[in-house]
């Protein structure tokens, strides 16, 4: 089984998240490393490396292709909320 992720922004005022994903593809063998809800992660999105926090993960099963697809909204993070998270 794999799984094949795609991350999408949701702004502030929207009623649903941006149709773009992130730069890079990003396909696993493992569920293990996928962010949940409330998780920061940093990664490259519109040409840059950027910090988010995740608001909800979808899954959908692709029984035909034997793969399940993961839709991630997050919303971009402010900087003293990373800080706050990560240990110096």
């Amino acid at each position: 089984m794999k799984y094949h992720v795609e991350f999408q922004i949701k702004e502030p005022d929207a009623k649903r998240p941006t149709d773009s994903i992130q730069d890079e593809e990003l396909v696993s063998e493992s569920p293990q490393w996928i962010p949940a809800p409330g998780d920061s992660i940093g990664l490259l999105y519109g040409g840059a490396e950027k910090a988010f926090i995740v608001l909800t993960r979808h899954f959908h099963l692709d029984v035909k292709h034997d793969i399940y697809n993961v839709n991630i909204v997050m919303r971009t993070a402010m900087t003293d909320e990373i800080a706050s998270r990560i240990k110096m």
